[in-house]
């Protein structure tokens, strides 16, 4: 209802503008409580519309108040914590140093979201768990049951019989606890649309019980405790169901690295200036409370509430050009197809994120909304900064000084703990430790990106190999193969593509038509696309005008450079030369000489490298020094490799 009218909008109704006010104000507390109301959801509503147009920005600015850079770490907090609404809830492993930001940028965003989604867990035993979050409820009818039951029952029985005696008090007790003891009982945790956050490590056994339910392997486990009761001690049946959202703020213990095959892996940033502008805002905090309490981010809590309404409400995000998008993905290693699935929720979750701008389809009893090729590249730009970290299950911290591994390689034979140490340590804000580095090393070498063997050149010194310094040699670079592969395919969806998949959509609908809704600055347009009886589709400008605004892309978006980034081909300048086709003398030449220099005995990794300064590919080694191997003319083991007994 408004009231900004002049009375010449009322001439002649006989009502005027001081008779409105006054009915206003004479209105019942009921009638104004819904007056208010119903201006409050219009006001939510008109914010929605506007913060939904450039979502993304509009929330990295809000988060910026509280987080500073750490562009990536946040936006898959959010997106995270938002795929909880979603069918396909996703992980992030925050990993890093402490004090680096990764409890900071999980609460600064969890905060936006509804306080009974957001469990806090930490190390909560199982039993724990359970009295804490779960609803007991009948295992035969599924309904809640009150575990005060008996209880309860016995106050009222009491007040209805004041003068009964002790004995008879006692048989009904008996009776009603006997049939309450009859019901088959079972504790129910649902984990449906709750976001799970582990400030610390969680409890060994909690983690246990939840692993399948986190890895996706199993909607629901059941399993059996022990607990106790005012009888003793007694079994219970616990039943966890339901896909979580979670975020881990500690990784350190082996078995929380299970999951990160099935998880992101962020990172925050220490770069000086992060650290400064944490700094800075602490003070700004702490001297300017108030400037801190007039912008509490109540608009942006109301648009995850609206958001999660509309969700749980049945609307599916879909992505038109996502075949196309599989198309140009690797597919190379066995968790491509797990990393595949993982980015395209992160994509439908960024268009989710601008729900209310987004084109929308219904079709028969099903409600889309369609992420458009912007979502697509807002998840680009994120993915690129956290791709080496999730493929790897690495953090930060590791990728740094495999790079400064990397580099060091251009101009050092041989690299040792000190030369790594010394390097990270001269471009990082934060220093670490030579036990620290040794750690990181040590986690390079587990997933295949760094090799290590023991120092030969001073055996005289250090007969015992265990006493020899190590040195360091990369084996392969983080992969990015996803990110440089969309970035070159770019553009890779077409109008044709996009007519093929609403004719697609159309065929499979029982009534050969949808309501398409495009969001607008007056509102809602309603367009009806269909297909007419020779199969054609019958809207086919209304197509044409959605790809131009929605999914047209030129090539130089993603600022590809003119000759597109493609993996080094063997023989090009930027691969090691091979030579497989060389004569089998130069090789045994070489590698004679190689061991010679340490008394016809090398490690393998020293070996290999000495050989590959002579030209010869790493890889293609093996192979080339087989016919030696079988002439005798060396002698390997796993770690080692020396002149062997025949003689040329």
């Amino acid at each position: 209802m408004s009231c900004r009218h002049n009375n010449k909008n009322y001439e002649g109704k006989g009502i005027s503008i001081t008779e409105i006010h006054a009915a206003v104000l004479n209105m019942s507390a009921g009638g104004r409580a819904l007056l208010e109301k119903e201006q409050r959801q219009k006001q939510i509503e008109e914010s929605n519309k506007t913060i939904s147009v450039n979502a993304y920005e509009l929330w990295m600015a809000e988060l910026e108040k509280s987080i500073k850079f750490d562009l990536a770490p946040k936006t898959i907090c959010l997106l995270t914590c938002l795929s909880a609404y979603s069918a396909e809830p996703q992980n992030n492993m925050m990993k890093g140093e402490s004090s680096i930001g990764k409890t900071w940028n999980a609460v600064n965003v969890i905060k936006y979201f509804p306080s009974e989604d957001v469990w806090l867990l930490g190390g909560l035993s199982p039993t724990a768990l359970v009295h804490d979050k779960a609803q007991l409820e009948d295992e035969g009818t599924g309904e809640p049951l009150d575990e005060n039951y008996v209880s309860d029952y016995m106050k009222e029985w009491r007040l209805d019989h004041p003068d009964a005696t002790k004995k008879e008090e006692k048989q009904v007790y008996n009776e009603k606890k006997a049939e309450w003891d009859a019901i088959p009982k079972k504790y129910v945790v649902d984990l449906s649309h709750k976001i799970l956050l582990f400030l610390d490590a969680p409890h060994i056994d909690t983690f246990n019980k939840l692993r399948p339910i986190l890895s996706h392997d199993t909607y629901e486990i059941t399993y059996k405790f022990t607990d106790k009761s005012t009888d003793g001690l007694a079994t219970q049946t616990v039943v966890m169901r339901g896909f979580p959202a979670t975020i881990f703020c500690t990784t350190d213990k082996d078995w929380i690295e299970d999951l990160a095959t099935r998880s992101f892996t962020a990172t925050p940033s220490t770069t000086p200036e992060k650290l400064k502008a944490a700094i800075v805002l602490t003070a700004r905090r702490k001297s300017y409370p108030w400037e801190f309490k007039k912008d509490d981010g109540e608009e942006y809590r109301e648009y995850i509430r609206s958001l999660k309404k509309e969700l749980l409400n049945g609307w599916i995000p879909i992505v038109p050009f996502l075949p196309e998008l599989a198309a140009v993905t690797p597919s190379s290693l066995g968790r491509d197809m797990r990393d595949f699935s993982h980015i395209s929720t992160l994509i439908e979750m960024m268009g989710l994120l601008h729900f209310y701008a987004r084109p929308k389809v219904l079709i028969d009893d099903e409600k889309y909304v369609l992420v458009t090729i912007k979502d697509f590249l807002n998840i680009l730009k994120v993915w690129r900064d956290i791709e080496e970290t999730t493929r790897t299950g690495l953090g930060g911290e590791e990728i740094t000084i495999f790079k400064n591994l990397v580099d060091l390689e251009h101009t050092l034979d041989y690299i040792t703990l000190k030369d790594l140490v010394m390097r990270y340590n001269q471009e990082q804000a934060k220093k670490i430790s030579s036990s620290t580095a040794r750690k990181y090393l040590d986690s390079l070498c587990d997933v295949g990106l760094v090799d290590k063997q023991h120092d030969d050149r001073n055996k005289e010194n250090y007969p015992d190999a265990n006493a020899r310094q190590n040195l360091y040699r990369s084996l392969k670079v983080p992969d990015d193969a996803i990110s440089r592969a969309w970035k070159n395919a770019v553009p890779f969806f077409t109008e044709t593509r996009l007519l093929d998949w609403f004719t697609a959509l159309l065929q499979n609908s029982s009534q050969k038509q949808a309501k398409c809704i495009i969001a607008s600055n007056e509102g809602n347009i309603n367009h009806l696309v269909a297909l007419d009886e020779n199969g054609e589709v019958v809207g086919k400008q209304f197509v044409a005008d959605l790809f131009k605004t929605e999914y047209s892309l030129p090539p130089k978006t993603l600022d590809a450079p003119t000759k597109l980034e493609e993996e080094p081909e063997k023989g090009s300048s930027e691969s090691k030369p091979t030579l497989l086709g060389e004569d089998l003398e130069k090789i045994w030449v070489d590698a004679k000489t190689v061991l010679e220099k340490v008394e016809g005995e090398a490690g393998w990794f020293i070996f290999q490298h000495e050989m590959e300064r002579r030209g010869y590919h790493s890889k293609q080694l093996p192979d080339l020094i087989q016919p030696l191997l079988d002439r005798g003319l060396l002698s390997r083991t796993v770690d080692t490799i020396k002149l062997g007994e025949r003689k040329e």
